[in-house]
């Protein structure tokens, strides 16, 4: 079983991408296998796991946070993104962000063995020396589909666009899980991250008896109700903000992200839902439709495509705590079958104040319709024209996006082709191959 997983995701990725929790899953018992197997090539697989978990959590993160989608989540660390395991396996390894509470509850079973461990410099140096922008795209899989699917695990295309200020993350609009999904955000840097709500997105609060049926094979009845009160205590509530949908679907060219929704006749929770941070400032609304604000040392636009009212934030952890809470922040709900979310980031710098970034959004090109499916033309900050249409392939500057065409990892720190077992790590002149065809390791300083 092991062999299986493991070549299952070093060809076609990993079932569980960017989990804020379940990255100890893997973490854990690969430090085990690398320390314990008596087998030298399952001893070799461990450690060589380690190096390829924790490449991508460098390569996903911005002041050791990770950043962007996930597979699995929660509502603590949906909003407040640094309070998850990956915070500690962050601290613990590269040493850049605070240690979280308990050092994670999980974190304690690495700790004890992580002596047997050694972080190569090339993933170190990914998660601490950023020298640039840049734009890491990987190829992942859905939990798996046990019915009302023809493909047991559909393919998954993730992209982050990391800058110092902010990161903007996203799938292409999938119900990757049907409970913890989390399909975009943006989030902003923050000196201090704890207790910062550093983030902004919108979803379809899904609740779905059928979704939960395809995924899971217990009896249909309790689905709903049960998972409630089974440590998901939001799932069911038409106001919480982790879940994906089987009608977003989403595109990001850089720092600029369009969701679009067409929720069908009848469905439960017929609206959606943008999160407006509490740590928000000068949240303005604007008469062209755009909503500004600024987070950190990021500018954001957020433009709602169908009328919307304003209602307080309620927070239900995961876990078995039932009662809400009152942390801050607001939900933008747009009480519409027909819907979508326009989102642009920039850092402060970039302009001579806030006043001139308005003016910058307000002056891009920007048409939409919703019926009979939304639609989208517009120019983004960076210059680039975008059409996305609900169910067809997005366009950039005329060119047809083809996610077919994707390899496994493509950025400037990861490299995979599609089904190789092979990742290249790089940063700088530092390099580090992982071939787990030949269960080799081969390290080069580039001239």
């Amino acid at each position: 079983y092991l062999v299986h997983w493991i070549d299952l995701t070093t060809s076609r990725g990993q079932g569980e991408y960017n989990p804020t929790h379940y990255i100890g899953e893997y973490a854990i018992p690969m430090l085990f296998l690398a320390t314990w197997a008596k087998d030298p090539t399952m001893k070799q697989r461990g450690h060589m796991m380690l190096d390829w978990l924790f490449a991508e959590l460098a390569a996903n993160t911005l002041d050791g946070v990770l950043r962007g989608p996930a597979s699995r989540t929660d509502e603590g660390s949906v909003i407040e993104r640094w309070n998850s395991l990956a915070s500690y396996f962050s601290w613990l390894l590269f040493g850049n962000t605070p240690p979280i509470g308990g050092y994670g509850g999980w974190g304690l079973y690495f700790a004890p063995l992580a002596k047997n461990y050694e972080l190569p410099e090339v993933i170190y140096r990914i998660a601490t020396d950023r020298g640039g922008d840049f734009v890491q795209r990987d190829r992942a899989r859905t939990r798996r589909f046990w019915r009302y699917s023809d493909e047991l695990s559909p393919a998954v295309y993730k992209t982050n666009y990391l800058r110092r200020d902010y990161a903007v993350g996203s799938t292409q609009g999938i119900m990757n899980d049907a409970i913890q999904g989390h399909a975009w955000d943006v989030t902003w840097a923050e000196a201090d991250p704890r207790g910062k709500h550093a983030t902004m997105f919108s979803l379809h609060p899904m609740s779905s008896e059928r979704a939960m049926q395809s995924q899971f094979v217990t009896y249909p009845e309790p689905m709903i109700k049960g998972v409630t009160f089974e440590g998901k205590p939001s799932y069911d509530s038409p106001d919480k903000v982790v879940g994906v949908s089987y009608y977003e679907r989403v595109f990001q060219d850089l720092d600029t992200v369009i969701a679009l929704y067409d929720l069908a006749p009848g469905v439960r929770f017929p609206h959606i839902n943008g999160f407006f941070s509490k740590d928000l400032v000068n949240v303005t609304e604007d008469k062209s439709g755009w909503i500004f604000a600024r987070g950190g040392n990021a500018y954001l636009a957020y433009r709602p495509l169908a009328p919307y009212h304003w209602m307080k934030y309620l927070h239900r952890n995961g876990g078995w705590a039932k009662a809400a809470e009152d942390l801050g922040g607001r939900l933008l709900v747009s009480p519409h079958l027909k819907n979508g979310t326009i989102v642009q980031a920039a850092s402060v710098g970039e302009f001579k104040d806030f006043a001139a970034f308005q003016a910058a959004i307000r002056a891009l090109p920007l048409e939409f319709k919703l019926a009979p499916v939304p639609t989208v033309k517009m120019r983004t900050l960076r210059g680039k024209e975008i059409a996305f249409t609900y169910g067809q392939a997005p366009k950039v500057d005329g060119k047809k996006i083809d996610y077919a065409k994707w390899q496994l990892f493509e950025g400037p720190h990861l490299n995979a082709a599609k089904g190789s077992r092979k990742l290249t790590i790089t940063q700088g002149r530092l390099e580090r191959v992982l071939d787990f065809n030949t269960l080799t390791i081969t390290d080069r300083v580039t001239p």
